[in-house]
């Protein structure tokens, strides 16, 4: 099964950052599974390990103007290509949707959250900061 997207399901989102990206881990984990090994003719245990995978989250806010409305959409980076970028920069983002599914901590329910998987990243124009005074 292919799990590249495909052209058609590629988009380029313009919009200007929520917040500051923020950097999340997954932990590395170590797993052990019982295989077949025709060699011996039986069940042998193997292990593997997960490594430690680091990603950016952010959000970003399109619309809001004359009558189009004002869209938040999520944004997952995978590849840390967003790390410069800050709160309020105009910014083009290319990639494709998909769904996650997870478990609220909160009540324990299951949800499902629509969001972006970034392939490219552009900052069009940052954003003027002053340093404090």
């Amino acid at each position: 099964m292919n799990t590249q997207p495909t052209p058609d399901q590629i988009f380029t989102v313009y919009g200007n950052m929520g917040g500051d990206p923020d950097q999340r881990t997954i932990e590395a984990k170590t797993y052990t599974k019982n295989v077949y090994n025709p060699v011996i003719d039986g069940p042998e245990e193997r292990s593997w390990t997960q490594p430690e995978i680091n990603f950016l989250t952010f959000s970003i806010a399109t619309g809001g103007y004359d009558d189009k409305p004002l869209v938040w959409i999520p944004c997952v980076d995978w590849e840390g290509l967003a790390f410069r970028a800050r709160k309020g920069d105009q910014v083009e983002v290319t990639g494709y949707f998909e769904l996650r599914t997870y478990t609220d901590k909160k009540d324990g329910q299951e949800k499902t959250v629509r969001q972006l998987v970034v392939t490219n990243f552009r900052i069009r124009r940052a954003k003027v900061r002053h340093e404090a005074d």
